[in-house]
């Protein structure tokens, strides 16, 4: 039974290997046209393309579903390979591992999130008059602008500065980190307690 689940593990893994090879070669143009990228699309298309087709995965211009897709195949990868390192499946461990990998994934992106804005914050705390529209700043602010005025709405009664805004934004970011580490924590320790 164990090696079963190593088994599945692994070509679960291999699997992720090739749809992150697939992933990175659509940012590159022309490569899913060689014969190398037609193979591993024909293998990896009709699973990306099921997170590809769902809307809630695209925020503005950007596709979140690359990462969901690749989070899912981890997940089940840490399940199999929990499994075969134990010898049975415990709904306790399983649980506690897709607490893990979802935090694991939202962590990530709160991360990145948190490093752009702290870049946008700094760069408009040393540049005063920066109104171009032709600027890569405008670009990011066309993504930033509405995760922050969400975030920061309930802290304003009235319209405040972008400045401020982003930094009242950073301030939550923070928080939620620190509050997600800790309750992912607790989750998972709650759930290995489980003992089935």
């Amino acid at each position: 039974m164990t090696t079963v689940f190593s088994l599945l593990a692994a070509v679960i893994t291999i699997y992720t290997i090739l749809c992150f090879i697939e992933i990175i070669m659509s940012w590159i143009p022309g490569a899913k046209f060689t014969k190398f990228g037609q193979t591993i699309s024909k293998i990896t298309e009709p699973y990306l393309h099921v997170f590809s087709r769902l809307k809630w995965t695209h925020v503005g211009y950007v596709d979140f579903s690359p990462i969901i897709s690749l989070g899912i195949l981890s997940l089940a990868s840490s399940i199999f390979g929990s499994v075969a390192a134990r010898g049975r499946f415990m709904l306790g461990n399983a649980l506690g591992e897709i607490v893990r990998q979802i935090w694991g994934l939202c962590s990530s992106l709160i991360g990145l999130l948190f490093i752009l804005m702290l870049i946008r914050f700094i760069v408009l705390l040393v540049k005063k008059n920066e109104n171009t529209y032709d600027t890569m700043w405008y670009q990011l602010d066309s993504f930033l602008r509405p995760i922050v005025q969400a975030i920061s709405k309930p802290f304003y009664r009235n319209q405040n500065s972008y400045k401020g805004t982003l930094l009242t934004t950073l301030i939550v970011i923070a928080l939620v980190y620190v509050l997600g580490n800790i309750l992912c924590a607790v989750l998972v320790g709650l759930f290995n307690t489980i003992p089935f």
